[in-house]
């Protein structure tokens, strides 16, 4: 029941980003202000919790973060991260696939197609697996 509470949650936030009254596009924070500035630091928070592998704590972080800039891909693949350091990787799945529902112009998408053919190799799926990893070297700029 928590796991489709979440669910549920997180995709009325996605959906909140893709009406019109809240469009994402019209979101994206610009790099130099103030508000990249907050972000930022945020995000620095959560990558130290991370690498002093204390996954519960980045965890909590990253879904703050997520509260207050729903719009921003790369908290939700950084969560996805996280899930799949702490090898939660059907929950690493879901936040991948939501990074990659919110915003295809996002630069470093590719990123997150490989990182979601990891989980999905491990989850023994390779045929999607595979089509993920096409799918981020099309569009990966060290293969142009």
């Amino acid at each position: 029941m928590n796991t489709l509470f979440r669910s549920i949650i997180i995709l009325l936030l996605i959906n909140s980003c893709k009406s019109k009254s809240y469009n994402c596009e019209d979101q994206i924070i610009q790099y130099g202000t103030d508000e990249y500035t907050i972000l930022d630091s945020i995000v620095g928070d959560i990558k130290n919790e991370e690498l002093d592998k204390n996954f519960a704590k980045a965890e909590k972080l990253s879904k703050k973060a997520i509260e207050k800039y729903p719009c921003e891909i790369s908290l939700y693949a950084n969560l996805g991260n996280i899930y799949y350091q702490s090898s939660q990787n059907k929950k690493a799945e879901e936040y991948y696939r939501f990074a990659l529902e919110i915003n295809q112009d996002y630069p470093l998408i590719y990123l997150i197609h490989y990182n979601l053919s990891n989980v999905l190799l491990e989850e023994g799926k390779e045929k999607e697996a595979k089509y993920w990893r096409e799918k981020g070297e099309s569009i990966d700029p060290r293969y142009k």
